[in-house]
């Protein structure tokens, strides 16, 4: 009798290899996870404010934009250089050039520069500034990605 085990038998060693392929498939399936981005704000050279996201693993620089419209997890405030609108405290006006930047583990997926970018914020104590829809399109457009 040979002792090289069960894997010494053809239907053992064809068994193990469906397994390791069935293994393989379900992981290649699953559903993605999430990633979490960066948004910085450069103002004629400066960096004013640098807030971060979230979006799935997988989802196009071109939708990641998109995201930049909702209230982010939060907002770098030592970098936080934002001056409200004199009449609307949860508007501002960055007048001039503007370079928006998407990073994703330090590294530029995105970017965008823009003349003049209207922030909006949800209470007028909020640190979290986020993009309105208009300027969304504005900077997807700028980005290289229509419409």
């Amino acid at each position: 009798m040979n002792n090289l085990g069960p894997c010494a038998n053809p239907h053992w060693a064809a068994a193990i290899l469906r397994v390791v392929f069935l293994i393989g498939l379900i992981a290649g399936c699953a559903p993605p996870g999430r990633k979490l981005l960066r948004l910085e704000v450069q103002h004629q050279g400066q960096v004013v404010l640098r807030m971060l996201f979230d979006a799935p693993d997988r989802e196009r620089p071109a939708d990641l934009w998109k995201r930049t419209c909702r209230e982010p997890f939060a907002s770098e405030e030592e970098v936080l250089q934002i001056k409200p609108d004199p009449n609307s405290p949860l508007r501002a006006t960055l007048k001039g050039s503007v370079r928006l930047t998407i990073l994703h583990a330090n590294k530029p997926v995105s970017s965008a520069t823009l003349s003049n970018l209207v922030l909006a914020r949800s209470a007028a104590n909020s640190p979290k500034w986020r993009l309105p829809e208009a300027e969304v399109k504005r900077v997807r457009q700028a980005a290289g990605f229509g419409d």
